[in-house]
């Protein structure tokens, strides 16, 4: 028989019951701290990593326990609690994830205008100017081909288009002998591409005059008169004279042609043409035919007279017109200050007359220099020289020669 319950038994079943509805509720506490602390950290995360005020479930899986956790301090290092939460949620990315992106990529539109090789062509003339391109474009886009100035400053609109390469005339109006640049430009979205440069040729020109710079002469009937064409802009060149005299494709300026008229008459260019088409002809010769002309000689001298170094050879360029004795020839003469004349070259039939100074003249002073005729005798006006002292190269030449 059991031992008859008294009033102090119900006492301590009563405490007792007490005491475990105490410990009950101190571990759904301590469960309810637990989880809060858990579920404040997460959100502290990620608000941190997101910038979100809220939670983001779907990154929730994607954070690593804080180990200042109220779980880290009260737990203990080797629970199960701790070896089951203590995992690497790191998130990585997969190769289908890289993929993705590389896939997804956008690249950057670009235009780049195709080298043009040192492209030279004349005004007016048609070009081709390809171009590439990468990236993407709207569907509305429009391609531009521009040309831009000598100042770089302004554009001009050549062509508009889709696809390359753009074919387009240069302006007539463009400067010769100068660079501007192309490129290709898009309108959607704006782009600009890259300038290749290129070079505009000049349209010819064609300047006549004698070969001592003169435009008039007079000769006898059937004499021969060379004439000189200077030419520039794009060669080769091709030229007509007033008289139907015709030159073509020559490489050669200043060019010489020589006439022979039997009448008095005007020389002029009546037509130049090169590569870029027809150019314009500039100055006049006139030659005047007298069948019994008085001899007249004349020599080309600069303004300021000669400055010449003894040994070096020199041009005297001169001008004999009318009718002179068979067997004339023209001479340089030079006097110094005591007035007598010493022959320095030998006899020619034409002008030029190449001489020197003899070695051993006087270095420091001015002689005076004149032409002479021989048949008829006919003298030229004189002209200051100069004799200047001699080069080093010079009296080197000197002494090699002794």
């Amino acid at each position: 028989m059991g031992r008859p319950k008294t009033q102090s038994d119900g006492f301590f079943r009563l405490a007792y019951m007490k005491h475990f509805l105490s410990l009950l509720f101190l571990s759904v506490s301590f469960s309810l701290v637990v989880a809060g602390s858990f579920y404040s950290s997460a959100f502290l995360i990620v608000r941190k990593q997101t910038g979100k005020t809220q939670p983001d479930k779907a990154r929730l899986d994607t954070f690593i326990i804080r180990t200042d956790t109220l779980i880290d301090q009260i737990m203990v290092k080797d629970s199960a609690y701790r070896r089951i939460f203590r995992r690497d949620t790191t998130q990585r990315d997969t190769t289908a994830a890289v993929i993705g992106r590389d896939t997804n990529r956008i690249e950057l539109p670009e235009i780049t205008t195709d080298d043009l090789n040192g492209l030279a062509v004349c005004p007016g003339s048609v070009v081709s100017v390809p171009f590439s391109t990468t990236g993407r474009f709207n569907p509305d886009n429009l391609f531009l081909l521009l040309l831009t100035n000598v100042t770089g400053k302004t554009d001009t609109l050549l062509r508009d288009g889709k696809t390359s390469p753009f074919v387009a005339q240069i302006p007539v109006s463009l400067t010769g002998n100068s660079r501007y640049t192309l490129r290709v430009v898009s309108g959607s979205p704006a782009v600009v591409g890259t300038a290749q440069p290129f070079r505009v040729l000049t349209a010819p020109t064609a300047r006549l005059d004698l070969t001592d710079g003169t435009g008039a002469i007079t000769v006898l009937p059937g004499q021969a008169v060379t004439l000189r064409v200077a030419l520039s802009g794009q060669g080769p060149w091709s030229f007509a004279l007033s008289d139907g005299t015709r030159v073509q494709n020559i490489l050669t300026t200043p060019y010489e042609v020589t006439v022979s008229p039997s009448k008095p008459i005007v020389y002029r260019i009546a037509a130049v043409s090169g590569p870029c088409g027809s150019g314009v002809g500039l100055g006049e010769v006139l030659v005047n035919v007298n069948e019994n002309p008085a001899p007249a000689l004349s020599l080309k001298a600069p303004v300021s007279g000669y400055k010449i170094c003894t040994g070096t050879p020199f041009q005297l360029v001169f001008s004999a017109t009318g009718r002179f004795n068979t067997g004339n020839g023209f001479v340089a003469q030079l006097a110094d200050t005591s007035g007598i004349w010493t022959t320095i070259s030998s006899s020619v039939a034409v002008s030029p007359i190449t001489t020197r100074l003899p070695y051993g003249i006087t270095t420091g002073k001015t002689y005076r220099l004149r032409l002479t005729s021989t048949s008829p005798v006919i003298v030229t006006d004189t002209v200051p020289l100069f004799v200047a002292e001699q080069t080093e190269r010079l009296r080197g030449e000197k002494s090699a020669g002794d």
